[in-house]
């Protein structure tokens, strides 16, 4: 494993001359650190580990300078990225319940209850009773907010494309399943630690 996680930082540090500055101090970074679990083997960790030894500490890394990317285009179409993963997530015909939306985001109720307000007085939003229960609400796109949704699929799947265009296509797989086990052993240790 150690050996394709090094394959594919060096194919992601091959594109270093046409990244955002934070993408490649994280790539310089992710494959320093797998030279040296390359060199070593599987590092143990100690009491001194230092935050660019940890595995979540590099998921991290690179979602906030995916994200730092994706605010910086946001920007020009005046949204952000979390407004525009919003809109990606409300059914252009059906809406979304409101109580459904806060999951789909990672954000606490509270937070996610100042995004709307402020996508509402924007105008990208309303918000309708559902017709069978008075008490739930429903999240729908106006017209400017369906507008401001296509922008957003459009930036996601061109960064997307010029992602798949320059990565192996086994190396994606291999990322792909690594996510997937680091997903599933994370709930495994939530389970451990909290129940």
């Amino acid at each position: 494993m150690n050996s394709f996680l090094l394959q594919l930082l060096i194919n992601l540090t091959s594109l270093l001359p046409i990244v955002d500055a934070n993408v490649q101090i994280f790539l310089l970074c992710m494959h320093n650190t797998f030279q040296i679990f390359t060199i070593f083997g599987r590092l143990s960790f100690s009491n001194s580990m230092k935050p660019a030894e940890t595995i979540d500490y590099h998921i991290k890394f690179l979602w906030h300078s995916i994200s730092n990317l994706y605010n910086q285009i946001a920007q020009e179409f005046d949204l952000t990225q979390a407004t525009g993963y919003a809109l990606l997530n409300i059914d252009s015909k059906e809406g979304i319940a409101a109580t459904k939306i806060a999951p789909l985001m990672g954000m606490k109720a509270t937070s996610l209850s100042r995004m709307l307000k402020k996508m509402e007085s924007d105008d990208l939003i309303y918000k309708k009773k559902c017709d069978n229960d008075g008490r739930s609400v429903k999240i729908h796109l106006t017209e400017k907010g369906e507008t401001k949704k296509k922008i957003a699929r459009k930036v996601v799947k061109d960064f997307n494309q010029y992602l798949l265009e320059r990565l192996d296509e086994n190396d994606l797989k291999k990322y792909f399943e690594t996510m997937l086990s680091i997903k599933k052993i994370t709930e495994e240790y939530k389970n451990l630690k909290l129940n």
